[in-house]
């Protein structure tokens, strides 16, 4: 792409972004006041003046209540923290960081990030900052279904070349949307060394759509979470056919949410959301993909994405910063 095109994206992008920000302005400020009521005034204005510093991808470029990409810029918009970069000024007594790096596996090391000069002049040693999703590196659905089976004690993966049956193929890296339903046992020479393998769940609701549930990780597991139905057809796709926000008490035990906590701790992940399914014939859950870098609520009607975002807000006030508030 030559760089008047890209300079005419950019521009396109950051006038689409201003547009929206001015749209989306009395939605802000009303959103705004009722955390503010929600969490207290003294506890408002200490968060309000926390730095978010993201890396190695920026969060600091500009973004809106309304975008829908990804989610935590828009948590940091609700609450009125500043976004910053690390080569930007900022404060260590007031600076949240936060790894945000959307790859199936951590490409930039701890050691690289320490070594940013603004980083070095600014806080040296990082121990006593407040990281998120630092020790999350490995998102990849072998190590999902490794992490998964070690908590609940029973597999995600199976052997293809002995499996007898559907099961399902897909890419190992995340975030491809490429899974497909096979018959197994395959031959050895047909296993794919860039897929996994694993069972297929069945989530049918109805001959001709398929259900799962967006699971929201914030210090703890949210008390909602997303109901997806999309066609059977597409059953690995992003394109669902309904959309809710409903309460996770109501679709799962406090056993299963027990387990998905400490799964999320196991993997490492202070910020995220998890592909939750649950097989109608035996009743088991099964967490089959995990993101860093969220980006939920797609397909929400916009009373709904508030009404999350809302929710969402309050549980990253109270678990990353501290606010003293219950939920």
């Amino acid at each position: 792409m030559s760089l008047k095109k890209r300079a005419k994206k950019l521009l396109g992008r950051r006038a689409a972004i201003a547009i929206a920000n001015v749209a989306s302005f009395p939605l802000r400020m009303a959103l705004r006041r009722r955390l503010r009521d929600r969490i207290g005034m003294r506890d408002w204005k200490r968060i309000s003046r926390m730095q978010a510093v993201s890396w190695p991808d920026d969060l600091s470029r500009p973004a809106s209540l309304l975008d829908t990409n990804y989610y935590l810029p828009k948590i940091l918009i609700a609450l009125g923290i500043k976004r910053l970069s690390p080569t930007d000024g900022f404060d260590p007594e007031r600076a949240i960081f936060i790894r945000f790096e959307d790859t199936t596996n951590a490409v930039r090391g701890e050691e690289e990030f320490k070594a940013l000069e603004a980083v070095a002049n600014h806080a040296g040693d990082l121990s006593g900052l407040t990281m998120i999703n630092n020790g999350c590196r490995d998102i990849s659905k072998r190590n999902v279904a490794k992490v998964f089976e070690d908590v609940f004690g029973y597999p995600l993966d199976v052997d293809p070349t002995t499996h007898e049956g559907e099961m399902v193929e897909k890419s190992d890296t995340n975030a491809q949307h490429d899974g497909r339903v096979i018959t197994g046992p395959i031959a050895p020479g047909e296993v794919r060394e860039d897929c996994v393998y694993s069972v297929l769940v069945d989530t049918r609701v109805d001959e001709g759509s398929v259900q799962d549930f967006r699971l929201m990780y914030i210090g703890e597991l949210a008390d909602f979470c997303f109901r997806e139905r999309r066609r059977i057809e597409i059953r690995f796709s992003t394109t669902n056919i309904k959309t809710d926000v409903v309460q996770t008490s109501e679709h799962f035990s406090d056993e299963e949410i027990r387990l998905i906590e400490t799964f999320c701790g196991r993997m490492g992940l202070d910020v995220g959301e998890l592909d939750c399914l649950r097989d109608r014939n035996s009743g088991r859950i099964y967490i089959v993909d995990v993101a860093n870098t969220p980006g939920s609520n797609k397909g929400l009607p916009l009373d709904g994405q508030i009404a999350s975002l809302e929710r969402a807000a309050l549980y990253f006030a109270k678990n990353i910063c501290g606010a003293e508030i219950s939920i």
